[in-house]
């Protein structure tokens, strides 16, 4: 995979023009992603890039050693080739090995064929504000778009999820980017002052004057990690914007998951944001001093020759 550079349209502020762009960027394999904000010296770490270096998943092991037993087990037990009596040892490890590789980029697709439906639907909404959500649901019918069966399930979930809780939400913006800079902790006990984080909102409303943060996920459950991140988000949002505690009574995060599979959604808030979001910003100094070497800069590799 190839670094891959993609235009996010920034939250509007009172510092910046509402045409501001930032360029999202992606490491090669997607190892880690930052963002590049015209003007500004150094990246901005994605808020996701900062959680997978500071947060341990206890149960991804878990998942990888399910993944690859079902894999085995669908070549030994369901399939038609024969591997006990005619094994191919190393394509059957190599099969084994791809399967949780092959499953995260199986549920990517999914995740951003969901996103992109979402992200349509809200925008039409805007443009056509006097319209129903039954409108919506009738122009996306009409359209025959072709997506994989679990994004219709999950996208329909969606509308079930917005129609029951948010009737009348007004949608400000989808897919924008945003950011802030802050002081972090060095390893000699002093403080700097850096591109804090940055990262990709998938939408926000208001209701009853009151922004509300959206952030839609498509897996099995609803983690901790993404309440940091909405956390995260109103951070960036509120504090990045002094003006807009003029306008709006305050600020909140909904993390939202829709099932690809049955007719279920499940939605976790956050109102008291300001407690996760300094333990992010926590997260934030640490991976910033991770960055610093542990050892002396001049490595030094010496042969030992057998006497």
């Amino acid at each position: 995979m190839e670094e891959t550079r993609e235009k996010v349209k920034v939250w509007p502020r009172k510092d910046i023009s509402r045409e501001t762009y930032m360029t999202r960027v992606t490491s090669k394999r997607g190892a880690g992603r930052g963002y590049e904000l015209e003007g500004a010296v150094a990246t901005y770490p994605s808020v996701t890039h900062i959680l997978s270096y500071t947060t341990v998943k206890h149960a991804l092991p878990n998942w990888y050693a399910k993944k690859v037993a079902d894999k085995a087990h669908e070549l030994l037990v369901l399939s038609d080739t024969d591997f006990v009596t005619k094994p191919d040892i190393d394509g059957f490890v190599e099969t084994i090995k791809s399967a949780p590789s092959e499953e995260f980029k199986h549920a990517g697709k999914i995740g951003t064929e969901v996103h992109d439906l979402i992200n349509k639907a809200i925008r039409y909404k805007m443009d056509n504000p006097y319209t129903t959500w039954n409108d919506v649901v009738e122009g996306f019918n009409n359209s025959h778009l072709k997506v994989l069966p679990e994004a219709q399930k999950a996208f329909e979930n969606w509308l079930v999820f917005i129609t029951a809780n948010y009737p009348d939400i007004v949608f400000l913006e989808t897919e924008f980017a945003t950011y802030i800079d802050g002081y972090v902790g060095t390893p000699e006990g002093g403080n700097i002052n850096v591109p804090l984080y940055a990262g990709t909102v998938d939408a926000v409303g208001l209701t009853e004057n009151k922004l509300v943060v959206f952030d839609w996920k498509t897996g099995s459950g609803i983690y901790d990690e993404a309440g940091y991140q909405v956390a995260a988000y109103c951070n960036s949002i509120w504090n990045g914007n002094k003006q807009l505690a003029d306008i709006y009574g305050g600020i909140s995060g909904a993390v939202v998951r829709l099932s690809k599979t049955d007719d279920e959604f499940e939605i976790k808030t956050i109102t008291d944001w300001e407690q996760p979001s300094g333990v992010f910003n926590t997260m934030c100094s640490l991976y910033t001093q991770l960055s610093y070497s542990v050892f002396d800069k001049k490595a030094r590799k010496k042969k030992v020759s057998n006497a």
